[in-house]
C-alpha cells in the first residue's frame, strides 16, 4: 500500500511516501516560506524522483492538527484537493501523535511540545518501546501544569519539538524528573511519521472520504478567542441624545441612505419606537431600533461600525430587542434586509426569523431586492 504524507502544522513543510513499511521518499524544509507556495511542487518533485504518477498513490495521510491554524488548513485543503481529484482515501494522523512516532526503542515516556502561545503548548504522552502506545492523547495546557502533571508522574521523559526549545529554561526550572531533548534530526515534524502512522491507521480501516476531513484545533483560532473576549466588554444600553452623534456616524458609514440625526432625535421622541446603543470600552460602536404597533414589532434599524463587526454586538442586540418585544406582549417581529446582505440574514435565521417574501428594486445605490422576513414570539 502506498501512503503519501503531508506536514504542515508549523514551520516545517514535509511530503513522504511509505510503500509498505518502506520509506521510499521525502521532502523536507524548515523554513520562514508560505506553505501554499511550495507544496503541491514539492509533492510533484517527490513523485517524479521517486518515478510515480499520483493515481499510483492509495491513500494520503495529513497532520490533523493542532499546530498552525494557517498551516493546517493549507495541508488539509491540498490533502483533501488531491483524494477528491484521485478519488483516494484520507487518514487524519493527529499532529502530536505523529510527532511521537518519530521516537522508537526507548522505555522513556515521548513528550512532544509544540508552542501554542501565551504561555501554552500542544503535547501529550506517548510510549513506542515495542507498540506505539498513546499515554494521554494530545491536549493544551500551560507549559507549568505539563511540567506539574509530569512532576507528579516522575518517569524519565523524552521532550521534542520546537516547544521543548522555547520553554526549555522553564523545564530546566521547574522539572523534577531526568529527562532528555532529543536531537535535531528526530525533534521535528516530519511527513514521514504521518505516513507510516498513516498506514497503521489504514489497516485497522481509519479511512475517511476526503470530503469528510476536517482539522483538529483543539483550541479556537486566536482572532476569534480575542473576539470573544471582546464582546464580553460589549454593553447594551437605551439610547440617549448625547448618542446621536456617533450613531449619526455610525449611519453614514454603514448605509448608503442613512438616517439623519433629526429622524434619530424623532425615534427617541417617539412612544413607539424603543432604542438602543452597544458601546465598547466607552465608544459607540452599534445601535438598533425597534418600533411596536399594537401586538406586531418591526426591527427598523441594526447597524455596527464595520471595523468592530463580529464582536457579539449585532447579536446582543438583537436579543435586547426581542426581549423587548416579548414583553410588551408582541406575537410577531419583522424585518426587511438587502438580499445581497448574507451576513444579516444568516444572523436573522439564526433567530428563526424566514423569509416572507421579496420587494423588487427597493433598496438603491446598489438597486436590490428587500428580502421580507418575520418570526412567531
Amino acid at each position: 500500500m502506498k501512503v503519501l504524507g503531508i506536514e504542515t502544522s508549523s514551520l516545517v513543510a514535509s511530503v513522504a511516501l511509505v510503500t509498505d513499511e518502506v520509506l521510499t521518499g521525502e521532502y523536507t524544509v524548515n523554513l520562514k516560506k508560505t506553505h501554499s507556495q511550495t507544496l503541491l511542487t514539492m509533492v510533484d518533485e517527490l513523485l517524479s524522483m521517486l518515478g510515480m504518477e499520483p493515481q499510483e498513490v492509495d491513500a494520503i495521510a495529513v497532520s490533523a492538527g493542532p499546530g498552525s491554524f494557517t498551516g493546517l488548513r493549507i495541508g488539509s485543503a491540498t490533502a483533501k484537493g488531491l483524494g477528491l481529484a484521485l478519488k483516494k482515501p484520507l487518514i487524519s494522523v493527529p499532529t502530536v501523535d505523529a510527532m511521537a512516532y518519530n521516537i522508537y526503542g526507548s522505555s522513556a515516556l515521548i513528550c512532544p511540545i509544540m508552542d501554542a502561545k501565551r504561555n501554552q503548548v500542544y503535547t501529550g504522552w506517548y510510549r513506542f518501546e515495542k507498540e506505539f502506545e498513546v499515554v494521554r492523547k494530545q491536549y493544551v495546557c500551560s507549559i507549568e501544569e505539563l511540567l506539574a502533571d509530569l512532576n507528579e508522574r516522575g518517569e524519565r521523559v523524552l521532550f521534542l519539538g520546537e516547544g521543548a526549545l522555547v520553554y526549555e529554561k522553564s523545564i530546566q526550572n521547574l522539572a523534577s524528573f531526568s529527562y532528555s531533548f532529543v536531537p535535531a534530526q528526530s525533534s521535528r515534524q516530519r511527513a514521514a511519521s504521518v505516513a507510516a502512522l498513516g498506514l497503521c491507521y489504514a489497516k485497522e480501516g481509519r479511512l475517511v472520504d476526503a470530503a469528510e476531513h476536517r482539522p483538529e484545533y483543539l483550541r479556537k483560532p486566536q482572532a476569534e478567542r480575542e473576539r470573544k473576549e471582546a464582546a464580553r466588554e460589549v454593553e447594551i444600553a437605551p439610547m440617549q441624545r448625547e448618542d446621536l452623534a456617533a450613531v449619526e456616524g455610525i449611519e453614514q458609514q454603514c448605509f448608503s441612505k442613512p438616517w439623519s440625526r433629526s429622524l434619530w432625535d424623532e425615534v427617541l421622541e417617539s412612544t413607539c419606537d424603543l432604542a438602543w446603543t452597544a458601546r465598547y470600552r466607552g465608544e459607540v460602536i452599534a445601535c438598533c431600533n425597534l418600533r411596536i404597533v399594537a401586538d406586531e414589532a418591526e426591527i427598523m434599524r441594526i447597524a455596527v461600525l464595520p471595523q468592530r463587526r463580529r464582536m457579539g454586538a449585532a447579536r446582543k442586540m438583537m436579543e435586547e430587542m426581542l426581549e423587548a418585544a416579548k414583553e410588551r406582549q408582541c406575537e410577531r417581529v419583522c424585518l426587511e434586509v438587502r438580499e445581497g446582505n448574507q451576513g444579516a440574514r444568516t444572523l436573522y435565521e439564526s433567530y428563526g426569523f424566514q423569509t416572507d417574501g421579496l420587494r423588487e428594486a427597493y433598496y438603491k445605490n446598489p438597486t436590490e431586492a428587500a428580502v421580507l422576513m418575520s418570526r412567531l414570539l
